[in-house]
C-alpha cells in the first residue's frame, strides 16, 4: 500500500533529524478488518525503530474512516485547510494531523 517512501535530508545541518515521506492512496484496494490498523501500527514502529520523532499525515475530511484510524493510532488533529481541493463540484477540507513519538534519547 505504501506507494514510495522518499528521504530529505540537510547537507551539514548539526542536529537536523531527515524528513520521510510515505503516500499510500487508492492504487491499493484492500478492505479487510483490521488491515489499515495494521499497517499504521507497522509503520509508527519503523519510525520509531529509525528515530524519527513526529510523524505529519493529511486526510480529507470526508473520509471519515481514515480520521478514525488516526486518531485511535494516537495522532492529533492540528489544523485544516479549508476548502483545498474541489472534485466534482464538491469542496473537501484536508485534516492535518501528527502524532509525536517519544525520543530514544
Amino acid at each position: 500500500m505504501v506507494r514510495h517512501l522518499r528521504a530529505e535530508a540537510a547537507a551539514g545541518a548539526s542536529g537536523f533529524r531527515s524528513c520521510r515521506r510515505a503516500r499510500h492512496g487508492p492504487r491499493c484496494r484492500i478492505s479487510r478488518p483490521g488491515f489499515g490498523e495494521g499497517l499504521v501500527r507497522a509503520a509508527l514502529v519503523h519510525a520509531s525503530r529509525i528515530g524519527l520523532e513526529r510523524i505529519e499525515l493529511q486526510v480529507y475530511s470526508n473520509n471519515a474512516a481514515a480520521r478514525a484510524l488516526y486518531l485511535k493510532a494516537g495522532f492529533d488533529v492540528e489544523g485544516v485547510r479549508r476548502r483545498a481541493r474541489k472534485l466534482d463540484g464538491r469542496y473537501d477540507d484536508l485534516v492535518l494531523m501528527a502524532l509525536l513519538l517519544p525520543s530514544m534519547e
